[in-house]
């Protein structure tokens, strides 16, 4: 999407990027023979508006995941995907099957359905897990960040067990609060290092992705 090539020229304006355009092939003989592609072909203008100097490939497939896959493995570094709305569910089946295939670094950028301005964010939340795709993201945000004179919250989740819906209180939150200020103090020193100041936040809840969807959609990030 133009959104994602929008982050990419904030957060890695020296990079070699590469634009692909996968269009469907067609399935009867005669228009594969022609080189013909089944249905409309994708648009690029948007996304190259976005960058300076992108190199522009187009592919005709039946499997566009496959293609992507393919073209991947000739040795790109990141792979930065825009993502459609797919219902209740997170991504298009198209969007994880990608994921599934490709084995390098992959962000996905999802744009909300809902009718909201296209401006750069300013205020970045990121939860903060023991993991190296949190640090990825930490990254990520930290130099948007950096880019965009931004702020970042970096956020732990502490999971609240819960029996026959009462809580357990006593040593549990004890130590999961230790390792969860742990964590985003790790965070904070991370994102100075990259020259942003972040701030931190740990919390406690029966599920931390509830937590974490409402702490986004809060209106303060």
């Amino acid at each position: 999407s133009a959104y994602a090539a929008r982050l990419v020229a904030a957060v890695f304006p020296d990079a070699d990027v590469t634009v692909m355009v996968v269009d469907l092939a067609p399935t009867s003989w005669w228009q594969r023979l022609l080189h013909r592609r089944d249905g409309s072909g994708g648009d690029p203008a948007e996304v190259l508006a976005q960058l300076d100097e992108a190199r522009l490939i187009h592919r005709l497939a039946r499997d566009p995941a496959q293609a992507i896959a393919k073209e991947v493995a000739l040795g790109y570094e990141l792979v930065v995907l825009g993502a459609t709305e797919a219902g209740e569910g997170t991504f298009s089946n198209l969007i994880d099957r990608i994921v599934a295939r490709v084995q390098v670094p992959t962000i996905v950028v999802r744009f909300p359905s809902i009718d909201t301005e296209e401006t750069m964010p300013h205020d970045l939340l990121v939860p903060v897990t023991a993991s190296r795709s949190t640090r990825a993201a930490e990254e990520f945000a930290y130099s948007l960040a950096r880019a965009r004179s931004g702020r970042v919250t970096a956020l732990h989740v502490v999971n609240r067990p819960e029996s026959e819906g009462e809580r357990i209180e006593g040593q549990f939150d004890v130590f999961g609060l230790e390792a969860g200020r742990a964590l985003v103090e790790a965070a904070a020193t991370f994102g100075r290092k990259l020259g942003v100041e972040v701030q931190t936040g740990v919390r406690v809840a029966p599920h931390a992705e509830e937590e974490i969807v409402g702490m986004a959609n809060s209106g303060d990030h």
